[in-house]
Order: structure tokens, then sequence, then C-alpha cells
């Protein structure tokens, strides 16, 4: 859920005469203030809380009817436990007749929040089962990191992820480095990859490998090789191999296209280590309005579907034989739209805000932009629809107040299922 940042889902349990609102990853009881009356109508309706900064820096707490893919751990840090940490004593590799069963059932634990094709994610599915490592490409913000951390999530792997285009010096953000200190002297402190690969079980992404520099890509061999499975560590002594732990299984995540520029071709001797290739298709119109629907059952169905169809005709656009744009509209783009239309934006001003600007402006009345916005003010009527169809104008007002200024029973009046606010 993009529209607003969410710091917090918790589910409410009742004992006796109190409702208790606990993290739902952690377990632990939280010890900020949630309004009765929210606290009553999640635990009446058994749905989740979600505690959320909007645009506007107000917090509020918004029913959700399930928690979203991409929520993490706020008492955690840099891995999360997609389910319970597995240790060397637990972990053992699964029989060739259970990785078929875990196949054949793969598609029915996707979650509908992620929209992929049966074939692809049974093969990523397969490949984490296997132990064999994952290469997700694919337009940007089409779902290629999601896809990842989803696949973590069902399967119960500790997940970490590092981002190779943010990588400032290879050899210490991937093995660590030396320091010295007055008491212990010179010691080595290693890097959070080495405690990631030396966690049995873990599902490790590697985002962006086409930013991978050379030094990094040269680290990363012998780890990505099924066959060698190590890193060598000359700045450690004591230990000079780490062994990558049984059953951590690698995710590359890859941005192709021209329109990259940043990016830099994948060496084969790399991509050759990823013995799984997933293509993530870009999304149908139909599959967009359906997925925006889901995370946004609130809003107006004919927003959801503007949205949606503008997104569409960049991407049929540039798949035709004579394409008059150079990118398309991504999911994560959609996403982030309408959480501007949530927070009072009209229409236009939304494709105004974040999709014209993504086309070139040379050429004036033959360019780029000047394309998109004839095809965008085809949708102007949108500005005169109303955000929420289903809630008065008093009930609209009330979304707005802030939880943590609010009395209970105001956030009660709220919370009235008549009007069903707060749903996410």
């Amino acid at each position: 859920m993009a529209r607003a940042a969410i710091q917090l889902v918790v589910r409410v349990e009742k004992k006796g005469n109190r409702l208790n609102c606990i993290e739902v990853h952690s377990n632990e009881p939280i010890a900020e203030k949630v309004p009765y009356g929210a606290r009553r109508f999640a635990s009446d309706n058994g749905t989740f809380l979600a505690k959320v900064i909007t645009k506007a820096g107000n917090t509020l707490w918004r029913r959700i009817d399930q928690v979203p893919i991409d929520y993490s751990n706020p008492f955690i840090g840099v891995a999360e436990s997609s389910g319970d940490k597995p240790n060397d004593n637990e972990y053992r590799p699964l029989t060739d007749d259970e990785v078929r069963v875990g196949v054949m059932n793969a598609y029915s634990k996707k979650p509908n929040t992620l929209i992929l094709p049966e074939l692809q994610w049974k093969l990523a599915a397969r490949a984490m089962l296997r132990g064999e490592n994952i290469l997700f490409i694919g337009a940007s913000g089409s779902g290629k990191t999601l896809s990842a951390a989803t696949l973590a999530k069902v399967y119960g792997r500790p997940f970490f992820r590092f981002n190779m285009g943010a990588l400032q010096d290879a050899r210490t953000s991937l093995i660590g480095n030396t320091h010295y200190n007055p008491e212990k002297g010179t010691f080595f402190a290693q890097s959070d990859f080495i405690t990631a690969i030396t966690t049995p079980g873990a599902a490790i992404l590697l985002d962006e490998v086409t930013r991978l520099s050379n030094d990094a890509e040269n680290i990363l061999l012998t780890a990505l090789d099924k066959d060698q499975r190590y890193l060598r560590i000359d700045e450690n002594p004591d230990n000079p191999v780490v062994h990558i732990a049984p059953g951590v299984c690698f995710f590359g995540t890859a941005n192709i296209g021209t329109e990259y520029t940043s990016t830099r071709t994948i060496d084969r001797a790399t991509k050759d280590r990823f013995t799984t290739i997933v293509d993530i298709p870009l999304l149908t119109e139909q599959q967009e309005y359906d997925l925006l629907k889901l995370l946004y059952s609130d809003v107006n169905k004919e927003l959801l579907k503007g949205v949606a169809k503008v997104a569409a005709f960049t991407r049929d656009d540039i798949v035709s034989d004579e394409p008059k744009l150079s990118t398309i509209i991504s999911t994560r783009s959609t996403v982030e739209q309408v959480a501007l239309l949530i927070d009072g934006f009209h229409f236009s001003e939304v494709m105004e805000a974040i999709v014209l600007p993504m086309y070139d402006i040379e050429g004036g009345v033959e360019s780029e932009r000047a394309y998109m916005r004839q095809f965008c003010q085809g949708e102007s009527h949108l500005d005169r629809v109303d955000i929420f169809p289903k809630l008065g104008d008093n009930a609209r007002d009330a979304r707005d107040v802030k939880a943590t200024e609010s009395s209970d029973a105001e956030i009660e009046d709220i919370f009235d299922p008549e009007f069903d606010a707060f749903v996410n």
C-alpha cells in the first residue's frame, strides 16, 4: 500500500474488558495509544489497524482487511524474518517428491495482491524450493522486488535485501572491513551480507544487478556458483573463507532496456549463475484495474479505471509497430497516482504531476508530452468524480481528523460501519 506511509500494523485482541493492540509480526503489544473506537471496530469486524502518515502530515489509524505484503516489521533491523528462522539443525533439503508437490500447490499460495502468471510463479517457487538462484527481469516498477519479497514471505524464509547500485565500496559492503581499537587491537567487522549468507534457508535479494560494479561482480561469482558457494575474506586471517549456509538462494532483479542509461549488460558468467530467469510481464488494463481495486476498495471505481486506462495506453503504444512514446507508466506509478487522488488532487492534476513529466517536451506539438497530454485530456471528466462515492461529506471530513487529536467519541463516529470509513 503506497497511498500513505504505513508506520505500524496491529491486530486487536480482546482480554476481558480490554482491547489490546498487538504488532502483527513481532506479536508484541504496542505502547502507543490507539483510540478506543478504532480498537472496538477492528475487534468486532476481525480486521487490522494501520497507523499511517498522510502527505499532509496527519497521523491516522485506518482499517485494513489484510496486512500489506511489503509491510516490514518495525522492531527489527536489516533482515526481515518472513517466518520461523531456521538453524543448521532444523534445515534440510526437500526430497524430489516434496518439491513436486510444492510446485503443484505453489500457485494456490500466491496472494491476490501479487498479479503474476502461474508459470512465472511456479518457476520462481520451484527455484526457491530447490535452493537455486532466480533472476527477475522486467520494466521498472513491474513488481520484481515485490515478487521476491512475496516468495520469501510465503515460504517462511529469512529475507535480506541489498541494493547493488548503492555499493560505494564493494569489498566493505559485501565482506566487511578491518578496524583498530586500542583495547582490542586490529579486528575484523563483517558486513550484513556475510550475516545474510550464513543464515540457513535465507532468501537474499540482490536488487538492481545491472548496476553491479566490476569489483562487486567478481566478489559475488563464487557465492552465486552452485558448485563453489563461498566467499574468500582476505581481511580476516582467522576465517579466510566463509561458506554459504544450506538452503540459501539468491534473487536478482534487472531492468532490461535501452532507457535504463545508468545500467550495464550483465556479464554472461554472472547471468549463467542465475539458473532460473523469470520475466515479469506488464499488467493489462484489466489486471491493473483489478489490482488497484483490491488495494483501494473504497476509491471510486471510475477513477481507478481512468488510472489503469492511461497506464495501459502507454504500454500498448510502446509495443506497437510505430511507437510514439519512449517509456511506460509502471504499476508503481499507478499506485502513487491513486495516493495523490486520495490526498485531494484532481485527476488532471495527478496526470500533470506524475504522468506528463515522464515524457520529453522536445518537438512542441509533435512531442511525446503533447501526445500524452491529448490522451489524458480525454479523461478530464474524471475531475468531477467523487473520490469516495460511498461516503457522505461528513464522513469524508472525518477521515482527515488526526487520530492523535481525536477523542474516543470522535473516532467511534469515524468508524461507524454505516460509512465503512478508513477502508484500505
